[in-house]
């Protein structure tokens, strides 16, 4: 292991923008390969203990290559200023796009009247509810 952190600390101080355009798209899509895979087995049963086990795993795994790539980046690479801007053009643009997708988060609602004689469910109304809306 001390092996390839020299190797890759002599890469990233010889050739840092190289480093980051190559190793950058590397990490960011192993993480996301990871997580995509991830998705899979919990589609099919996502109340198996192990499946959850897997699943939170593989989201660790997944998330944390990239986290590597950009710690890696800040800490050896203190000459190039642009392979640092280089680098933190997609993790900008990611923290951008999970928080739109965080504020749409929403849940499916299902309201139904149930006929107190017969017991007979009707009147069945759907909708789709955004955590930001108000009640």
């Amino acid at each position: 292991m001390n092996r390839l952190l020299n190797w890759l600390k002599l890469r990233i101080e010889k050739s840092p923008i190289r480093f980051v355009i190559i190793g950058g798209p590397i990490a960011y899509g192993l993480g996301m390969t990871i997580l995509a895979l991830t998705f899979i087995p919990i589609a099919r049963d996502p109340l198996q203990p192990d499946v959850l086990y897997v699943f939170y795993l593989n989201m660790a795994i997944g998330s944390s290559l990239p986290i590597a790539f950009h710690w890696f980046v800040a800490r050896y690479e203190r000459k190039a200023v642009l392979a640092q801007v280089i680098a933190l053009i997609p993790a900008v643009f990611l923290f951008g796009i999970v928080s739109l997708g965080a504020g749409m988060i929403g849940v499916k609602t299902q309201s139904c009247i149930e006929d107190p004689e017969t017991g007979e469910v009707r009147d069945c109304q759907y909708g789709f509810r955004l955590i930001t809306d108000n009640d």
